[in-house]
């Protein structure tokens, strides 16, 4: 008898080395989590009382990850355009006391 272990893929659904970032590329190591936020929240959807079709439940999960992603992001770009504001203008007083004023 034939034994069909599924621990490991076959060759037409195995996926390139070359397909798989090494922990070097942070970009993918970010894609990866973002997606992993996805999966997690589109199961606690589908498992919820207002869960539709997996698609339907894949695309609210997207929604709500990434406007989360993308609210966090802004924030901490104005975050740091204020340190930085700071920053130039602790520089520009640090520059008048040293020089003068121009």
């Amino acid at each position: 008898m034939d034994e069909t272990t599924f621990d490991e893929p076959t060759t037409e659904t195995a996926v390139p080395e070359s397909a798989h970032p090494g922990p070097a590329d942070p970009e993918s190591a970010a894609n990866e989590r973002l997606l992993q936020r996805i999966r997690e929240r589109a199961y606690e959807i589908s498992t919820g009382p207002d869960a539709g079709t997996p698609d339907e439940d894949w695309v609210r999960a997207e929604h709500e990850i990434l406007a989360e992603s993308i609210a966090a992001d802004t924030v901490r770009r104005a975050e740091l355009a204020e340190a930085r504001e700071a920053e130039s203008s602790a520089l520009w007083n640090a520059e008048v006391q040293v020089f003068g004023h121009p």
